[in-house]
């Protein structure tokens, strides 16, 4: 016979639910503008915030804020520096 889970497992397992919300596919387009809205899991709507743009099946294709850069290691932003030094030189 199987022992029962324990309340702090149970109360775990519930709270690693996936739950969808109403993620914004463009932070920078008004919140109430419906086909800005795309349903996201709580753990991505939460992580990605409003760093990020995404398309219509929820995959994010641009940024659309600094925050990812800032959070990276300098060889990486010696990457993107190079790259936009290069791109506003043209």
């Amino acid at each position: 016979m199987s022992e029962l889970p324990t309340p702090e497992a149970l109360q775990a397992a519930w709270e690693d639910r996936v739950v969808l919300q109403q993620g914004h596919m463009d932070p920078s387009k008004p919140a109430d503008d419906r086909s800005n809205i795309i349903p996201q899991c709580q753990f991505c709507n939460r992580a990605y915030r409003g760093d990020f743009v995404f398309d219509a099946k929820g995959r994010a294709y641009a940024l659309a804020d600094i925050g990812p850069v800032e959070r990276v290691s300098m060889a990486v932003k010696r990457k993107v520096y190079g790259w936009l030094t290069q791109f506003f030189s043209n």
